[in-house]
């Protein structure tokens, strides 16, 4: 069975002033932190896909569907890989 995590996070808002310190390199962090997760998914979800045809041989274009989904929505579909990414000064 596999789990999913429905942890909504708040993003640190983002801020190109560097007059303070602390949040501009807290912004910068969490930023860097939600890329190196999004991209961890993927991987995830890329070896996931290759377990499944690998498995599923010759049918694996109909028993790999939602895997494969799962997949193209995280790479295509979610901008920056479905990262969290905060509004920047101008969306707000």
């Amino acid at each position: 069975m596999e789990r999913t995590c429905d942890i909504k996070l708040q993003p640190y808002p983002h801020t190109d002033d560097r007059s303070d310190p602390v949040a501009y390199s807290n912004s910068q962090e969490q930023a860097v932190r939600e890329s190196f997760v999004a991209k961890a998914r993927v991987k995830i979800a890329r070896q996931k896909v290759s377990d499944c045809y690998h498995k599923e041989g010759v049918n694996h274009y109909q028993n790999c569907r939602e895997v494969v989904e799962h997949y193209l929505d995280l790479i295509w579909r979610k901008e920056h890989y479905g990262a969290l990414k905060p509004p920047s000064s101008s969306d707000e």
